[in-house]
């Protein structure tokens, strides 16, 4: 069980439903926060919810870390969109695959855990999503001010500490499991 993230939750589904038209055909919200404090629990949240799954034709989840390796990134999100192996070795090859996949679906992509500030290479990874349907989204979660800010087509979702009340129930769930607090007051 989750607690104290159901507004920011709301909050991102809000934006992924909305079909704003501008410039940026793919939509980029970045989750920003220090590590820890639950940046990956509530993408997972918004990913797996069930309005969200009825709005988008396809979905990938993508683990960066430390290193932005734009090909390997590619094919994750090209296995998980055609849900067969990739084989290609090549970038432009996996580019151009997943750009065919791509034409005229409504995707959800979340870039997990995001370091690198490499501009070029996020507009490299990003151009196959542009022959995407409108209203496609990406959600980053990074913990860097920075990254977020250059990959990000809306102001970044500033993750907040829990209030001292979520933070009990967390400590509770978990030192208690499904036993009841008042059989262990102190």
């Amino acid at each position: 069980r989750i607690h104290g993230r159901d507004k920011e939750k709301k909050e991102i589904i809000d934006f992924l439903l909305r079909n704003e038209s501008s410039d940026n055909k793919v939509g980029v919200i970045p989750i920003v926060g220090m590590g820890g404090l639950g940046k990956t629990t509530l993408a997972q949240m918004v990913y797996n919810d069930d309005v969200v799954n009825k709005n988008f034709d396809s979905k990938a989840w993508v683990c960066v870390s430390d290193e932005f390796d734009i090909l390997r990134i590619s094919k994750v999100i090209l296995e998980s969109i055609t849900s067969k192996s990739c084989e290609f070795k090549e970038l432009n090859q996996v580019l151009v695959q997943l750009k065919q996949n791509l034409v005229g679906k409504k995707i959800l992509i979340v870039l997990d855990d995001v370091w690198d500030k490499k501009y070029n290479d996020w507009n490299v990874l990003k151009s196959p999503f542009n022959d995407g349907a409108p209203g496609s989204k990406i959600i980053v979660t990074t913990r860097d001010g920075d990254v977020a800010s250059s990959m990000g087509t809306v102001q970044n979702h500033l993750l907040q500490h829990l209030s001292e009340n979520d933070c009990w129930s967390v400590f509770a769930q978990h030192a208690y499991g499904n036993r009841s607090m008042d059989a262990n007051p102190n």
